[in-house]
C-alpha cells in the first residue's frame, strides 16, 4: 500500500493528466469551431446564406453531422459564434462593467471593419437578422450588466429601457457606417459614440419610451 505521501503524488499527478487532457480537448473543439465557421463564412462567398445547408458546411469542413450538432444548434449560432452554451465571441471579449473602458465598443466595430467584405453577401438574407439579433441581444445583456452594478437605484424596466435605447441606436449607426464604406476608423467611430453612451448609461435623463 502506498505511503500519504506517495498517495498524494499519485492524485497531482492524476489531476495533472486529466487536466492536460482538458486543454487538449479544448483546442481540439476550438479548431473544429473555426473550421466550421470559415466553411460557412466561405460558402456564403458562393451563394445565398439562405440556401446553405448543413450539409454543405460539414462537407466543406470535411466534419460529421454529429460534430456540427455537439457544437452549435444550427448554422444560425454558427454564424452568430454562439456554442450551445448562448455565450458568443462578443461576451467573452468584452470588458468588466467596473473597467475604465466598460462603456467602449471599439472591440465590436473592429469586428465588424475586419468582416465588411462579408456583410454584402448577407444583406437581405436571414443570416443579417441572425447577425444583428446577435449584436442586440450582446449589447443590450452588457448595458444591463453595467446598470445593474453601476446604477442600481434604477429599476429593472428603466435599465431594459436604457440598454435597448442606447442598442438601437448604435446597431442604426455602425450599419449605416458599415454600408457607406466605413469613412471613419473603429476608434473614431467609438469616440463619436462615448457622449451618447455616457448621457443615457451614466446620466439622469430618461430615454423616451
Amino acid at each position: 500500500m502506498p505511503s500519504s505521501s506517495g498517495v498524494v503524488w499519485i492524485l497531482m499527478f492524476r489531476r495533472s493528466s486529466l487536466m492536460k487532457n482538458h486543454r487538449s480537448l479544448d483546442r481540439q473543439a476550438s479548431r473544429t469551431r473555426n473550421s466550421l465557421r470559415r466553411a460557412l463564412l466561405s460558402l456564403s462567398q458562393e451563394k445565398n446564406y439562405d440556401t446553405i445547408t448543413i450539409q454543405e458546411i460539414v462537407d466543406r469542413a470535411n466534419v460529421g453531422r454529429t460534430t456540427f450538432y455537439a457544437h452549435f444548434r444550427d448554422k444560425g449560432d454558427l454564424l452568430a459564434g454562439r456554442n450551445r452554451q448562448g455565450e458568443s465571441f462578443l461576451d467573452r471579449s468584452s470588458p468588466s462593467a467596473d473597467a475604465p473602458d466598460a462603456l467602449s465598443v471599439v472591440g465590436l466595430f473592429r469586428h465588424v471593419a475586419a468582416n465588411a467584405h462579408l456583410f454584402p453577401s448577407l444583406r437581405s438574407t436571414q443570416g443579417m437578422q441572425v447577425v444583428e439579433k446577435a449584436f442586440r441581444q450582446f449589447l443590450d445583456r452588457r448595458w444591463i450588466n453595467f446598470l445593474e452594478q453601476q446604477r442600481p437605484e434604477l429599476t429593472e424596466s428603466e435599465r431594459v429601457r436604457r440598454a435597448r435605447f442606447l442598442t438601437g441606436g448604435l446597431i442604426t449607426w455602425m450599419f449605416d457606417w458599415l454600408w457607406e464604406g466605413m469613412p471613419q476608423s473603429p476608434e473614431e467611430l467609438d469616440e463619436r459614440f462615448a457622449p451618447l453612451a455616457v448621457a443615457v448609461l451614466r446620466g439622469d435623463a430618461t430615454p423616451e419610451r
